[in-house]
C-alpha cells in the first residue's frame, strides 16, 4: 500500500508536468488516448499485435519492440491497459511499479518503477479454430432469427446481431462513463437461462463500459438511460472457448447467448 502511494504520487507528478489528462482506473493504470478508433478492445484471452516503447518517469527508454503475444501474457498492468483500448488505437499508458514489475524490477529497469509506453494496439490475432467458431456462430444465429421469425435486428460489423426494444433517453454511454445496468443471459441452443446479474460502480470496479462483455459493449454504445435491447452474441464476444462455472450453474464453452441488457443508468 505505501508503495501504490507512491507510485500514484509520481505518476500524477509526472502526467501534470507533460499537461497529459489520463482516464485512471481504480488501479490508478492510466491511458491517454492520443488517436482512438471506434473498434472493440481484444479480450483477456486475445492474441495481439502491438508497437510499443517502454520509459521510466524520467524518460529513460528501456525498450521499444513490435511484437504479438497474448494479453494475459504480459505483466498485470499492461494487461489491464490493453483491455481498454479499441483496436487500432494509440495510447499512452502509465502503470503503477505494483503492477509492472515491483520491487524487484526487471533489467534495465530499477525496483519500484512506474512505467510509461507509448504503444499501437496493431490487430487482435484470430486462430483458425476461432475463425471457424466465428462462422459457425453467426450462421446459428441467423438461422435462428429466421426460424423464430425474428426481425429488425441490426447486425454490427462485429458479427453480433441486437434488437432495440427500448431506446431510451439521452446521449448513449461512451466506453469510459460509467453505468449501472442489469442482464440475463440465455443459451441460444435450448433456451435455458445462464446468468443474470447487474453491474455498477464499486470500489473495486469502474463500471465503464469497456469493462464489460463486448456483447453489452457493442449495445450499450446505442442505448440511453433506461434503454433495453436483446442481444444475440457469438460466442467470442459472450465468454469464449472455456466453460464458465456461474456459481449456479456452468456455461458451457462456445455458447451463444441471447442476453436481455438494461441500462439503468449513466452514473458519472
Amino acid at each position: 500500500n505505501e508503495q501504490f502511494k507512491k507510485d500514484t504520487a509520481a505518476i500524477n507528478a509526472y502526467v501534470k508536468l507533460k499537461g497529459l489528462d489520463p482516464v485512471f482506473d481504480v488501479n490508478h493504470i492510466g491511458i491517454v488516448f492520443i488517436n482512438r478508433t471506434n473498434n472493440l478492445p481484444p479480450r483477456a484471452d486475445s492474441e495481439v499485435g502491438i508497437t510499443y516503447t517502454g520509459k521510466l518517469l524520467n524518460e529513460t527508454v528501456f525498450d521499444s519492440n513490435n511484437i504479438n503475444g497474448p494479453v494475459s501474457g504480459f505483466v498485470q498492468g499492461f494487461s489491464a491497459g490493453l483491455q481498454l483500448m479499441p483496436v487500432g488505437s494509440t495510447a499512452i499508458m502509465l502503470i503503477p511499479s505494483v503492477f509492472a514489475y515491483g520491487s524487484a524490477g526487471k533489467g534495465s529497469i530499477p525496483g519500484n518503477s512506474s512505467l510509461v509506453f507509448n504503444i499501437t494496439l496493431n490487430n487482435v490475432i484470430k486462430t483458425e479454430d476461432q475463425k471457424a467458431q466465428f462462422v459457425t456462430d453467426t450462421t446459428a444465429i441467423y438461422n435462428y432469427l429466421n426460424t423464430n421469425s425474428i426481425t429488425g435486428t441490426t447486425k454490427d460489423a462485429s458479427g453480433l446481431r441486437y434488437l432495440i426494444t427500448k431506446a431510451g433517453t439521452g446521449t448513449p454511454p461512451d466506453l469510459f462513463d460509467r453505468v449501472k445496468i442489469a442482464y440475463t443471459g440465455t443459451l441460444m441452443s435450448n433456451g435455458d437461462q445462464v446468468i443474470n446479474g447487474n453491474g455498477q460502480p464499486a470500489e473495486n470496479f469502474d463500471s465503464w463500459v469497456v469493462n464489460y462483455l463486448q456483447a453489452f459493449q457493442v449495445a450499450l454504445k446505442n442505448l440511453g438511460v433506461g434503454g433495453k435491447a436483446t442481444i444475440y452474441a457469438p460466442s467470442g464476444m459472450a465468454f469464449g472457448d472455456n466453460p464458465v462455472n456461474t456459481g449456479s450453474t456452468t456455461i458451457p464453452a462456445n455458447s451463444v447467448l441471447i442476453f436481455e441488457l438494461e441500462l439503468q443508468d449513466i452514473v458519472n
